[in-house]
């Protein structure tokens, strides 16, 4: 009987091996933050160049597991790899997003505030209520221009790539061994 690619592809996919590299991420992260994380605080370096070498390293790492726990060839590895970087890529703009969401929330309730509050005193006919907009301090003025969109795709392909290339090393050093 002839499968199609999408059944082939599901087969040779590892579910179990893909949670633990999930969860090796997971503890990159954690080790990560404990130990940049003062330096990130401080300001002593730039926070975009940490980002990224932490996603690449939680990519890496935890395709490399689920490319050594739940395969035999350098293809499937490769695909375990690939579904991984998906699944945290996925599970990083689900949180972006509410963080987001966050943010333009207690920036509305700020502008509310401070608008309420210059409007009921005493000064507050002769004041306009200050512009509070802290979006665009966070996130730049420019924050959706098309450089930036091909920017964000560019990274998008490139942890494609690199999880793939994770699990595919993670199962040729399992034939090594």
């Amino acid at each position: 009987m002839d499968e199609g690619y999408v059944t082939q592809l599901n087969n040779r996919i590892n579910l179990l091996a893909v949670f633990l590299g999930l969860i090796v991420s997971i503890i990159i992260l954690f080790i990560g933050v404990a130990t940049f994380g003062g330096v990130i605080s401080t300001g002593t370096s730039n926070t975009l160049i940490y980002i990224g070498i932490m996603i690449v390293a939680m990519i890496f790492f935890g395709s490399g597991t689920a490319g050594i726990l739940g395969s035999k060839k350098f293809y499937d590895g490769f695909l375990n790899g690939g579904f991984l970087s998906l699944i945290l890529i996925i599970f990083s703009s689900l949180v972006i997003g509410i963080l987001l969401f966050a943010v333009v929330g207690i920036e509305a309730s700020i502008n509310t505030a401070l608008n309420s509050l210059v409007s009921t005193s005493i000064i507050g006919s002769f004041v306009s209520a200050p512009s509070v907009n802290l979006t665009s301090n966070i996130f730049g003025s420019n924050s959706f221009s098309f450089q930036n969109i091909i920017e964000i795709i560019i990274g998008l392909v490139f942890i494609m790539i690199i999880g793939g290339l994770g699990g595919g090393l993670g199962a040729y050093i399992k034939n090594l061994i």
